[in-house]
């Protein structure tokens, strides 16, 4: 801390930072369908994958 910083400045900001805001924070319907796009991809790239063997 600089010595002509305020501490009643220094600590709310400490406080803030550990708070992490909502914004930041994905709620559990986007987490659960960012997974199941995940799992679309990945089942879609083992047909593409299969389909692709059989023509080389």
């Amino acid at each position: 801390m600089l010595n002509n910083e305020d501490p009643s400045l220094h600590i709310s900001s400490e406080k803030h930072r550990a708070t992490p805001s909502a914004s930041n924070q994905p709620n559990d319907g986007t987490i659960s369908r960012l997974v199941f796009a995940a799992s679309m991809l990945a089942k879609r790239n083992q047909e593409v994958e299969s389909e692709a063997k059989k023509w080389c």
